[in-house]
């Protein structure tokens, strides 16, 4: 492309960036807003507690939060970002307040909180892992927000389906079908419950103990990786075909392919028998790709109905269960929902520091266990288990599958300057991908962008070593079922449609040989 060309270019994707991020009173009004309901929410909890320390830790993460939720859609959604604070604020921070306040914890297990220098610990650990991402999710949006007004930009490699992982991924599914189908015990199985897969899979054979890894992951993982990705490669692809020429430019094939992955979710990955987080990862991940929103309207709505999400229909969708994880009378408050088994993140923090203590750090058994969670343990003998279980077991729990917030993980491995190291580097990682899904539609990291904006729901939760089967397997297939195009000026160019208020609306990827400029 000619310099002049280039020039034209770099202009007209900064002026659209301008518009993205709109006038700075109306932002700083939100800045206020936001924190101050948070606050003035919280202030009735904050009263009851009987340490002033506790009382300034917990308020200064309640806040931090709040302004990373606002940052988050103020100048575009971020989506990154958005699920990072709004779950920490509403597990991490919603969460203690609750239990510290009215002295309640999951797993019978309230007399924890008598240990002052250790919560006092457990919330001040929590404070820096979330300050040491905001930061870095800060400085990297900065560095890239700099780059993006250059008169010259870089030229950016966009990414396309390769031609044969639609069908191929759906293909394969097809095949595995009915070995998993069988070994579940049939399709009704698929929407029974979690434990009655689960005990049809046993009766099966089909466990760690009996069978190994893989067979496991073909029952339980694969199926449900392969239909959730081929969904996202057929939605990309009929995009493509609009970005090209309208709606009607997409092939009947690729019409037909996503009506059939999304159909295999549902069979895969309802939230019937599988895990919440499994499930609104799949299908929130396939409405984030259809839609693609980035304007501040789309952002500040995300934002209320993530946050009901965490803060109602997450927790009480386990309300009506027999066993809560905790016992605090049948006529109790809904709120009491905040000290139960969905909400024991803090408390395993806690553990966390008794582990240490009793054990020392684990130096990277856990987090490595994870990430080769296909090497069975026939042939990895001292491979570890979720991290979670053995900090539950060394507090004598009588339940053990538990969460672990993954900076408390970090902390367990190497201690607080690893985990400052790592959750720094997991901020730059997240605000790469929100750049890209903001001012890059057609990249890698926008391509990334839906999946692992709410797998990250999971991973904050953790432990990796429950979840990493998951979340991996679905990553690796959508980097296998994308090939990078030539980079060019013209994929800079957010292409987008301006809203009534100023902010980017929908945006489709743009095909690398598209005559637009």
């Amino acid at each position: 492309m000619p310099r002049s060309m280039a020039r034209v270019a770099g202009a007209l994707s900064a002026s659209r960036v301008a518009r993205t991020t709109g006038s700075r009173a109306p932002a700083s009004r939100h800045y206020v807003i936001l924190p101050g309901a948070v606050l003035a929410l919280a202030l009735p909890w904050l009263w009851m507690f009987d340490s002033l320390l506790q009382a300034t830790i917990l308020t200064a993460q309640l806040l931090l939060c709040a302004c990373g939720i606002v940052s988050s859609y103020v100048t575009g959604l971020r989506p990154m970002r958005m699920v990072f604070f709004v779950f920490t604020l509403s597990w991490l921070g919603v969460g203690p307040l609750y239990q510290i306040s009215h002295r309640a914890l999951a797993w019978n297990d309230s007399g924890l909180l008598n240990d002052t220098d250790r919560v006092t610990a457990a919330l001040a650990l929590t404070l820096l892992a979330t300050t040491s991402t905001a930061l870095a999710m800060w400085l990297g949006g900065r560095r890239r927000a700099r780059r993006a007004d250059l008169p010259e930009p870089a030229p950016v490699r966009s990414v396309r389906p390769r031609s044969w992982t639609p069908w191929g991924y759906l293909g394969l599914l097809g095949v595995l079908t009915p070995y998993v189908v069988l070994t579940n015990g049939g399709v009704g199985t698929f929407f029974s419950s979690r434990a009655d897969r689960v005990e049809d899979l046993t009766q099966a054979g089909v466990t760690l103990e009996s069978s190994g890894g893989l067979q496991v992951a073909v029952a339980s993982i694969l199926p449900a990786a392969l239909a959730v990705v081929a969904a996202h490669l057929f939605i990309w692809r009929i995009r493509e075909a609009r970005a090209a020429g309208g709606w009607m430019h997409a092939s009947l094939s690729d019409a037909a392919g996503l009506v059939v992955s999304l159909g295999a979710v549902v069979l895969y990955a309802n939230p019937i028998s599988n895990t919440r987080f499994l499930s609104l990862a799949a299908f929130g991940s396939i409405a984030l790709a259809m839609v693609r929103p980035r304007g501040r309207t789309a952002g500040r709505g995300l934002t209320l109905g993530l946050l009901v999400a965490t803060l109602g229909i997450y927790p009480l969708s386990n309300a009506l269960a027999s066993d809560t994880g905790t016992q605090l009378g049948g006529s109790a408050s809904p709120l009491t929902v905040f000290a139960s088994k969905d909400f024991d993140g803090f408390q395993q923090v806690v553990n966390t520091f008794i582990y240490v203590e009793d054990h020392g750090y684990s130096l990277g058994s856990y987090i490595s266990s994870a990430l080769f969670f296909f090497v069975p343990r026939s042939l990895w003998t001292t491979k570890a288990t979720p991290a979670s279980i053995d900090v539950a077991e060394n507090r004598d729990y009588w339940f053990t599958n538990l969460s672990l917030p993954v900076h408390a993980e970090f902390y367990l491995e190497f201690g607080i300057i690893g985990m400052l190291l790592l959750t720094f580097a997991m901020g730059l990682l997240w605000s790469r991908i929100d750049e890209a899904w903001l001012r890059h539609p057609g990249s890698m990291g926008a391509w990334l962008a839906p999946f692992l904006c709410l797998a990250q729901l999971g991973l904050i939760r953790g432990p990796l070593g429950s979840l990493s089967p998951i979340w991996l397997t679905v990553t690796v297939l959508l980097l296998v079922g994308v090939t990078r195009q030539a980079a060019s000026v013209t994929g800079n160019r957010p292409d987008v449609m301006t809203q009534r208020d100023g902010s980017p609306g929908l945006a489709s990827p743009v095909p690398v040989n598209s005559s637009a400029t």
